[in-house]
């Protein structure tokens, strides 16, 4: 007998897709449309604030440490000048007080060393550079080419390392204070101390090195927003931006 209808099922089958602990918790740590934390939003240096923390909550000061010397090659004047962004930025700080992860950046510095090791097989840049004047953009500037495996020299006025770093990081204490005092003698960096710097004695330069950096004081033009290039074909910033400003400019 033929059939003249057919029966249609009522019933609805939903498809549904299972994960597990681990994938949950690896959805449900990332912010909506996979946008960044609004804590790495907020900072320049775009150090992953929600990693940061879960590795200091585990434990884990190592990985943490090597998180910050991945954004800058002193976490330390980090630590203690940064003006945290991030803290207000957090969205605890709508119910309260938002995470401290400066001081969280302070106790990782306090409880593990500067990274000192130079490659073994790190071979250098035929370009050189030549940084002049003490701030803190020039002094991490300097830090950051040589990172890069730039030969690189220093030029400035004062006399010795421990009194270029009295003199642009005050607001660090004398453990604090030779500590990058210690980190900088271990750099591959040529100190030129005692200096006197002008225009004139930076641009006589230029044809010794294929990069120059300085202190904005030191020239009347201003430098590029985007590059911080001067005119004159020199990096420079200004030594009256504050930590974090000097540590991104130099950075960038």
């Amino acid at each position: 007998m033929n059939n003249h209808f057919i029966e249609r099922s009522t019933r609805k089958y939903v498809q549904k897709q299972l994960f597990s602990k681990e994938e949950l918790n690896d959805i449900e740590s990332r912010c909506s449309y996979e946008d960044p934390a609004f804590c790495a939003a907020a900072c320049p240096m775009k150090l992953d604030g929600r990693a940061f923390v879960k590795s200091v909550k585990e434990g884990k000061f190592k990985e943490a440490a090597a998180m910050l010397h991945r954004i800058t090659p002193f976490p330390l004047i980090l630590a203690k000048g940064c003006s945290h962004p991030c803290t207000e930025a957090c969205r605890l700080s709508e119910i309260g007080d938002g995470i401290d992860i400066p001081a969280l950046e302070r106790a990782v510095c306090k409880y593990i060393a500067p990274d000192k090791k130079r490659g073994l097989l790190r071979f250098k840049k035929k370009k050189t550079a030549a940084v002049f004047g003490a701030s803190l953009f020039t002094l991490t500037l300097a830090a950051e080419l040589e990172r890069k495996s730039y030969p690189c020299s220093f030029y400035i006025e004062e006399e010795s390392i421990e009194a270029l770093v009295k003199d642009i990081a005050d607001f660090l204490d004398e453990f604090e204070m030779k500590i990058i005092e210690d980190q900088l003698s271990s750099m591959d960096i040529k100190f030129f101390f005692g200096e006197k710097i002008t225009p004139e004695f930076i641009l006589s330069k230029k044809d010794d090195y294929d990069i120059l950096g300085s202190k904005l004081e030191y020239f009347d033009s201003e430098p590029d927003e985007l590059t911080l290039m001067l005119p004159e074909g020199i990096i420079a910033a200004s030594s009256n931006e504050d930590v974090l400003e000097s540590l991104w400019g130099a950075r960038r």
